[in-house]
């Protein structure tokens, strides 16, 4: 027992590793729900880039 808990994060490491990953599932969620809008609107504009240009998503996220 005693080198588990020398290896087991303390409480206060576990909330800020459930914040990061909170925070990340929250923006991904954004991501996904804004490509999904993205393509929506773009079929129904239908094909009007004539030049292949292909839209760029830049993301950032940012960890308080």
């Amino acid at each position: 027992m005693t080198k588990h808990a020398a290896i087991y994060p303390t409480e206060e490491e576990l909330q800020a590793v459930q914040k990061i990953v909170s925070i990340t599932e929250r923006a991904l969620k954004l991501v996904s729900d804004n490509m999904t809008d993205h393509e929506k609107s773009k079929s129904k504009e239908g094909d009007d880039k004539k030049d292949g240009s292909k839209d760029r998503y830049l993301f950032f996220l940012f960890f308080f």
